[in-house]
């Protein structure tokens, strides 16, 4: 019995000792910080799903949202934003659309959006959220959106609150200098919102198939096509005038701007039965002047990512569909540093 005494003794002196020199043991891991690779998904199956990437341990963690929350995702995603305090998975998948909100350091979900249609991108102002959402197709099976909208909720999600009705197809969409700004595919306009009010206070009539708006050194910018060529306007936020760029860049499909005027851009050729692409990373200077530098190439790339920070280039290949994709990462001149083996469909990327 003493000597029983004398174990247990023992091992809580030790333990007292260990607990003195060593610092906490912190269980929650954080992924407040890195890249997120957004993996649509297969538009039929569903399986849409989040990665992220820590550049400075190289760990990768697959099927973010499942492994932190315990569930599957069950999303096409057409979108990711991270805006402040919050990340908004734009989900378009049929039959189930939403807005997933999620931490950014824990990526847990603390809400979600129901009872869309077919929303395609989210902007914040001050405590509301703004849903650009193509609307339901017509009941003439012509494909069109004649009812399109954007959805007004709060910030972490729940009922939609007010709906603004917009020009067919909001395609992108987002906050400056006070002002939502929506850009219609279809409807061939860009839109300018007074968010306080949910009115629209401007609109421009816009010729040019709108991919995404792009802020740079303080500019609101419009990445777009025209006649299958590359279009940068510049708009003003109050006149609502734009400055136009054009450049004899045939079918870019992605376009990611640094800070020093640099521009990389992903250009995309589809196969004749649309089965496959070939695709080039293209470098070049958007004051226009210069020359246009192939980075590099290879087939069934689907996006295109610039780590400023790092230094690096992302490349998605999305494998034809054919199972999981791949991320290739480069320096600025397209020579590759390595892979990551990620989800089905990379098909964007974001830093933070």
């Amino acid at each position: 019995m003493k000597n029983r005494f004398a174990l247990f003794s023992l091992f809580f002196l030790l333990i007292a000792a260990c607990t003195e020199s060593m610092e906490p043991l912190d269980l929650a891991k954080s992924y407040d910080h890195g890249v997120l690779i957004v993996n649509e998904g297969n538009f039929f199956s569903g399986d849409g799903e989040v990665t992220h990437f820590d550049p400075m341990t190289g760990e990768l963690t697959n099927n973010l949202f499942q492994t932190t929350n315990g569930v599957v995702l069950a999303a096409y995603i057409e979108q990711l934003r991270v805006i402040g305090e919050q990340v908004y998975i734009v989900d378009s998948q049929q039959g189930a659309p939403k807005i997933v909100v999620v931490d950014p350091a824990s990526f847990r979900e603390k809400g979600r959006v129901t009872g869309l249609e077919i929303p395609r991108d989210v902007a914040v102002w001050e405590d509301r959220l703004f849903i650009a959402d193509w609307g339901n197709y017509d009941d003439q099976g012509n494909y069109t959106n004649p009812a399109s909208f954007v959805a007004v909720t709060d910030l972490t999600g729940g009922a939609i609150k007010d709906k603004i009705p917009v020009p067919s197809r909001p395609e992108t969409i987002v906050e400056f200098a006070g002002h939502i700004f929506v850009a219609c595919q279809a409807g061939r306009e860009i839109l300018r919102i007074d968010p306080a009010a949910l009115e629209i206070t401007g609109r421009i009539p816009y010729d040019a198939s709108p991919s995404a708006f792009l802020i740079r050194d303080g500019k609101l910018m419009l990445h777009a096509t025209l006649d299958q060529k590359l279009r940068v306007d510049e708009i003003d936020p109050e006149t609502l005038t734009l400055s136009t760029k054009a450049f004899d860049i045939p079918h870019v499909t992605a376009l990611v701007l640094d800070e020093a005027g640099d521009a990389f851009a992903l250009t995309t050729e589809y196969s004749d039965d649309y089965l496959s692409t070939e695709n080039s990373v293209l470098h070049f200077s958007l004051s226009g002047t210069g020359t246009v530098n192939p980075l590099y190439e290879a087939g069934n790339l689907k996006a295109l990512g610039l780590d400023r920070k790092n230094r690096q280039l992302y490349i998605s290949d999305d494998n034809a569909i054919q199972g999981n994709g791949t991320v290739i990462i480069t320096d600025l001149q397209g020579e590759e540093i390595q892979k990551l083996e990620v989800g089905r469909v990379p098909s964007s990327f974001h830093f933070y």
